[in-house]
């Protein structure tokens, strides 16, 4: 049988049938092109890794962020074994180019989760601010990782933490369940003072009576003291003048008594030398008596030690 040119042609239902696969291959070449998208296939990357003891919570494909934006993922976690140093797991990360300006050297790298349930992802922390502008990390630069406490590791320091409170709540629990304990002895006493409060206040209230009374009383002696004061200052002040009047009075009779006597003291011890004198020159005293000197002490006595008398 004979082929013609009519028979090449797509039947109707073939040519139905190629009209619903066309969008689907559209469609799926779509979803390919957007999966190859997300896994950065399109996207110019570049290659930072850090080191760390413990895989632990490290996965390939988390997400890597900054300041809460995604900017990479995790290309690979494996083990070093050329690596001599603890640090002998090595985690790889894939991040845009175009976020790597934003990424400075002295960055730490460390993990953290989305709310309590959520997926864990990895985070830049920028270096702390210095005077000068740090510069970008290279590509293929290591960079610190900062290793958060587990929740395990959490809890323990919580427990250790609580440790004295909960000792100081079994003290509490031990006291109350004691009669003779200190916080029931409180509660007692507290009651007590709650029940006699009303007579207490009453004495207070008394005891604020008597006190204002007396200090009205303290009041008015104040007063009067201060009205009295004046005229008693004063009655003072006379006494003082007087005595310092009759003081000065004394001290001039006794400087005038004094001198006189001492004159006349001075003119007796002078008459007696004379006559004394005379005496030795006559006979037979004379040869009887050695000649001496008699001095007078009234005479030694000098003048400047007896005050001046004031001139009227």
């Amino acid at each position: 049988m004979k082929m013609t040119d009519n028979d090449w042609l797509p039947t109707p239902i073939a040519r139905r049938s190629l009209l619903w696969l066309l969008p689907i291959a559209l469609l799926a070449c779509a979803l390919i092109a957007g999966l190859l998208y997300r896994e950065g296939f399109w996207v110019a990357r570049d290659q930072l890794h850090f080191r760390t003891d413990s895989a632990d919570g490290l996965a390939k494909g988390m997400a890597v962020k900054l300041h809460g934006f995604a900017v990479g993922t995790v290309t690979s976690v494996e083990l070093d074994p050329g690596s001599t140093r603890d640090a002998s797991v090595l985690v790889k990360l894939a991040i845009e180019r175009r976020f790597m300006s934003l990424i400075a050297r002295g960055s730490v790298i460390s993990s953290a989760q989305e709310g309590l349930i959520g997926q864990t992802y990895l985070f830049i922390k920028p270096p702390t601010e210095s005077a000068l502008a740090p510069r970008a990390a290279a590509d293929g630069e290591q960079l610190p990782f900062d290793r958060p406490k587990a929740l395990s590791e959490i809890a323990s320091d919580m427990a250790t933490k609580m440790e004295p409170f909960v000792a100081k709540a079994g003290e509490l629990t031990r006291s109350l369940a004691d009669p003779d304990g200190d916080l029931r002895q409180l509660i007692h006493h507290t009651r007590l003072a709650a029940e006699n409060a009303p007579a207490l206040t009453r004495e207070a209230s008394t005891t604020l009576t008597q006190t204002g009374t007396v200090l009205q009383g303290i009041q008015q002696s104040v007063e009067q003291l201060n009205a009295r004061l004046p005229g008693m200052l004063d009655s003072t002040q006379k006494t003082l003048q007087n005595t310092e009047a009759t003081s000065t009075e004394v001290r001039l009779l006794t400087e005038r008594h004094g001198r006189a006597t001492l004159t006349s003291a001075q003119q007796a011890t002078q008459d007696a030398q004379e006559v004394l004198a005379g005496a030795r020159q006559r006979w037979p005293l004379r040869s009887l008596a050695p000649a001496a000197t008699y001095n007078s002490p009234a005479a030694d006595v000098s003048p400047l030690l007896l005050p001046v008398e004031a001139k009227p």
